[in-house]
């Protein structure tokens, strides 16, 4: 009997949680600008936020087969940000896509990642570096790439298809394909490269 009961109540809680993710999706679609493949899960408690309109059809776009988790925050700002198919980004990761941010297929972002599209202009030491504007070049990062716990990616760069970038990195600097890349800031210690 007690077998019985934990399975209704996992069947219970299951399709609670279906539910909670349907209407998140639902929230996305009616704000607009906002591209959800069919296949793809949004977190109930995952924030894709948007503060401006844009000439761009779509300036959040999340593909296939990819889970964005809980806490998780993809935040456009002035530019765009899009994620490819089978990806996944997990909790307390935030994505600020002032340049544009792209991410290719089966790619893997662990909790607490930063991707950061833009930099602060301070080469004028007379004035205030709020009043000197931004630089946003954009980040890109390729297939088959797996980005670990803690890792901050700043404006600028490529991670190139099929790297690995290692726990609390800072990635400053474009990351050739197949590398592994550690430490502040990071650097390729290996290719992964047949």
């Amino acid at each position: 009997m007690i077998k019985l009961h934990n399975r209704i109540f996992r069947r219970i809680l299951k399709e609670h949680l279906t539910l909670r993710r349907q209407l998140a999706r639902l929230k996305y679609r009616l704000v607009g600008q906002i591209k959800l493949h069919p296949g793809c899960i949004i977190e109930p408690k995952a924030e894709l936020k948007l503060s401006h309109s844009s000439s761009l059809e779509y300036v959040i776009e999340v593909g296939k087969a990819t889970t964005v988790k809980d806490q998780a925050l993809l935040y456009p700002r002035t530019g765009f940000i899009k994620v490819g198919e089978n990806c996944s980004i997990n909790p307390n990761c935030i994505l600020l896509g002032y340049g544009g941010i792209t991410i290719g297929n089966k790619v893997r972002i662990a909790a607490n990642t930063s991707i950061v599209a833009f930099s602060h202009v301070f080469s004028d030491s007379t004035a205030s570096i709020i009043d000197q504007g931004n630089i946003c070049k954009g980040i890109l990062i390729e297939d088959d790439v797996w980005i670990g716990t803690g890792v901050r990616i700043l404006d600028g760069v490529t991670v190139g298809k099929g790297s690995i970038i290692g726990a609390g990195s800072v990635v400053n600097k474009s990351i050739p394909a197949y590398s592994v890349a550690v430490g502040v800031p990071a650097k390729v210690i290996r290719s992964r490269a047949s």
